[in-house]
């Protein structure tokens, strides 16, 4: 059987789908104990916009180079794992097919970091902290840490995985950082209440943490 899928030549520009994620954390209480149950991730994309387009399929696993595992999820620009079957570095890309079977190239790879493996602590070279206060109105501060000089971008994204503003780009010293979000836009325009995420890239590999603005 001829295979349907055919990645030599991409119908779309999966590069540019802008992907942001978020670690979920599943939480269960025991005796009055809380336990760390699982840790999953929610990816979120911006649309594509081929008249032609059927759907989008997710790909993830350890490697930058084989992903494991895959999944169709249709027209939705979201998709929620709630348990990966491991900790440490996970990576995941996107693509997106027509109604000829066709499939774009990868997205970018974006790459994880779960909570309790080794391997996290020896592949991490950076990090970014929790904002406080958090939810805040109007303004919030965001802490990162460099352990080398590097080239980084600090950006506040909105649910649908749109840039609002980048608070900071460019090379810099290793040491520690604090960066301040007023809640406005690139343009000056105060944003609405909600939930947003901020993001910490040095080359292809970021975190994301999430922030809440509130009245």
């Amino acid at each position: 059987m001829k295979n349907p899928i055919n990645y030599h030549k991409p119908f779309c520009k999966g590069p540019h789908f802008n992907l942001m994620i978020i670690v979920v954390h599943c939480i269960g209480s025991f005796f009055g104990i809380n336990k760390l149950l699982a840790q999953g991730a929610f990816i979120s994309w911006n649309p594509n916009t081929e008249a032609d387009l059927a759907g989008y399929r997710v790909y993830y696993g350890k490697s930058s180079y084989f992903f494991r595992y895959n999944v169709d999820v249709g027209l939705q620009t979201f998709h929620l794992i709630p348990a990966l079957p491991d900790t440490g570095v996970f990576r995941f890309t996107v693509t997106a097919y027509d109604s000829s079977g066709n499939e774009s190239g990868f997205s970018k790879i974006v790459t994880l970091y779960l909570e309790g493996d080794a391997a996290q602590q020896e592949d991490r070279i950076f990090s970014l902290g929790s904002n406080y206060p958090n939810p805040f109105n109007p303004t919030t501060k965001i802490p990162y840490f460099l352990p080398e000089d590097l080239s980084i971008k600090l950006a506040v994204y909105d649910l649908l995985g749109r840039q609002v503003i980048c608070l900071e780009e460019g090379k810099k010293a290793a040491g520690d950082y604090e960066a301040l979000w007023d809640g406005k836009d690139e343009y000056g325009r105060r944003v609405a209440n909600g939930i947003y995420f901020c993001r910490l890239w040095v080359g292809d590999f970021c975190q994301t943490k999430k922030l809440i603005m509130t009245q």
